[in-house]
C-alpha cells in the first residue's frame, strides 16, 4: 500500500503536466494545411483540349482538376482552327487553393511581337507605356501598324532610344535579338594583395574565382587582378616576377595593408566572413551588384595584340556625358588569367589574374565634353605565356581618394561599341501604365 501511494500521485502528476504541455503546445496555434487544390480551366468556345506542363490532360473545357498538390503548373490549351490568347499561363497553386484559368479562342491568329535582347531582362515599353514584361516575351492584343518600341535595363546604356517595329496582323513579328544595343554604364575593378604563403590568401583566392567564375557576372561587369606581396615570403614568384610594381600597388594602398590577403573594390578596402574578414564570394556579388548601379559617364575599351611579347594596346575613353577625370590616373596593365605552377604553395598550384606588367608612365587624365574620346597607345612586356590566358585591363583612379570610377579589359569582345551609345544615351521618359 506504501509504494502504490507514492507512486499513483507521481503518474497522475506526469498525466497532468503532460496535458498542460500539449495544451500550451497546441494553444493559438493551426497545424500547416496541406489539402490539395483545384485548378478550373475555361475556354471561349468550350471544347479545348487542356495541357498540363505540356502533357494532354485528356480533358477539355470546361474542366476542374482537383487533388491537386501545391506546386507550379503550365496551363495551355488547343482547339483545332483557333488560336489561344494566352498561349499558355503559369498556375502557382498553393494549398487548399481554387484557380481560375479562362482562355479567349480566336479563330483568327493574332498579332503579336517578340521583343528580345542581349542580356535578358530589360522592361519593354510599347509608345512610352510600360508593357509589365521584360525581354524576351511576346506581346498580344497589338493593333497592326507601326509601333515604338523602347527597352529600358537599370546600370545600362540602351541604343537606339526607340525603334518603329511594323507589326503585321495576325502573325508574330519577331524582332532580331540585336535590334537594341545594350551595355552596363559601369564596370566594378576589384584588387587582391596576398602571398603564397599567407594565411587565408588560398581562401580569399578561392572566393574571387568562384565569383568570377560561376556567379553571373560577365568581365563588362567585374574585373579582378591579385598584387603579390613580399610577405611573408620574399620568395613568392609572383612577387619576384615583378617586384618593383608589385611593391609600388603595395604602397599606393599602404594604409590599408595591414594585414594581407586584403580585397579592394574601386579603391576601397573590402570585410566579410571569410578568414581574415575578407569576403567570401556570395558578400562580394553583393557589393558588385551594389556598385555596379553607378554612373562614371564615360566609357573604357581596351584592344591589344598578345602576339608581340612587346604587347601594343591601344586604351579609349569615350565621354558619355560631361566628365571632369582631373587629377585621376589611367592605369593600364597586363594580367594572367590562369597560370598553373610546379610547386604547390600552401596545396595550391593553380593560379587566377595575376598582375604581370603596367605601362611605366601612366597617363594623367583632365575634363572630357559628351562624345569626345581619347585614345591612348601603350606597350606592355609580355614573357612566353600562353596567350589565351593575357589581358589587357585599364581603369581611371582618383588620386586623392583612390577611388576607381571605370574600367575596362580586353576579354571583353561582344560589349556594344561606345560609339553607338554617344548620340543615343537619353530614353524617353516612360509612362507607367499597362498595354
Amino acid at each position: 500500500m506504501r509504494s502504490f501511494s507514492v507512486v499513483q500521485p507521481r503518474a497522475i502528476l506526469a498525466l497532468v503536466l503532460m496535458c498542460g504541455l500539449l495544451l500550451v503546445a497546441s494553444c493559438g496555434r493551426e497545424a500547416p494545411s496541406y489539402e490539395p487544390g483545384s485548378i478550373e480551366v475555361t475556354s471561349t468556345p468550350a471544347g479545348a483540349d487542356i495541357f498540363i506542363d505540356g502533357a494532354d490532360s485528356d480533358e477539355n473545357t470546361p474542366f476542374t482538376f482537383t487533388e491537386m498538390e501545391a506546386n507550379r503548373y503550365e496551363i495551355s490549351v488547343v482547339l483545332d482552327g483557333y488560336f489561344p490568347d494566352p498561349v499558355s499561363t503559369t498556375v502557382d497553386l498553393h494549398p487548399a487553393e481554387h484557380v481560375v484559368r479562362d482562355f479567349v479562342l480566336n479563330s483568327e491568329a493574332p498579332t503579336q511581337l517578340t521583343v528580345t535582347s542581349e542580356p535578358a531582362g530589360a522592361s519593354i515599353f510599347i509608345g512610352g507605356v510600360d508593357t509589365g514584361e521584360v525581354t524576351p516575351a511576346t506581346l498580344s492584343d497589338l493593333v497592326a501598324g507601326d509601333v515604338e518600341v523602347h527597352l529600358v535595363k537599370e546600370g545600362m546604356y540602351v541604343a537606339p532610344a526607340s525603334f518603329t517595329a511594323t507589326v503585321i496582323a495576325n502573325e508574330n513579328t519577331e524582332l532580331p535579338v540585336d535590334t537594341f544595343a545594350l551595355r552596363w554604364k559601369k564596370t566594378v575593378m576589384m584588387e587582391g594583395f596576398s602571398n603564397v604563403m599567407c594565411g587565408g590568401c588560398p581562401e580569399l583566392a578561392e572566393n574571387v574565382e568562384a565569383f568570377m567564375h560561376d556567379s553571373g557576372f560577365g568581365l563588362d561587369q567585374a574585373i579582378y587582378c591579385k598584387f603579390s606581396m613580399s610577405w611573408p615570403l620574399n620568395a613568392d614568384p609572383f612577387y619576384q616576377y615583378n617586384i618593383g610594381e608589385n611593391t609600388d600597388r603595395m604602397n599606393y594602398y599602404l594604409s590599408d595593408l595591414n594585414s594581407i590577403p586584403m580585397m579592394a573594390l574601386d579603391g576601397v578596402k573590402t570585410t566579410g566572413t571569410g578568414l581574415n574578414d575578407t569576403p567570401i564570394n556570395t558578400e562580394i556579388a553583393t557589393m558588385v551588384e551594389a556598385a555596379i548601379m553607378a554612373e562614371p559617364g564615360f566609357l573604357i575599351d581596351v584592344t591589344a595584340d598578345f602576339t608581340n611579347a612587346s604587347v601594343p594596346a591601344e586604351v579609349t575613353l569615350t565621354a558619355m556625358q560631361d566628365v571632369d577625370l582631373t587629377g585621376h590616373t589611367l592605369y593600364i596593365a597586363l594580367v594572367q588569367s590562369f597560370f598553373h605552377t610546379d610547386e604547390e604553395f600552401q596545396e595550391v598550384d593553380d593560379f587566377h589574374w595575376l598582375f604581370r606588367d603596367r605601362v611605366d608612365a601612366l597617363p594623367a587624365l583632365s575634363a572630357l565634353t559628351s562624345g569626345q574620346t581619347l585614345v591612348f597607345n601603350e606597350t606592355i612586356l609580355r614573357s612566353d605565356w600562353d596567350l589565351d590566358t593575357m589581358h589587357v585591363l585599364a581603369f581611371v583612379q582618383n588620386d586623392a581618394t583612390k577611388a576607381i570610377l571605370q574600367a575596362g579589359i580586353t576579354a571583353t569582345t561582344t560589349h556594344a561599341a561606345a560609339s553607338l551609345f554617344i548620340n543615343d544615351t537619353t530614353t524617353p521618359q516612360p509612362t507607367n501604365g499597362g498595354l
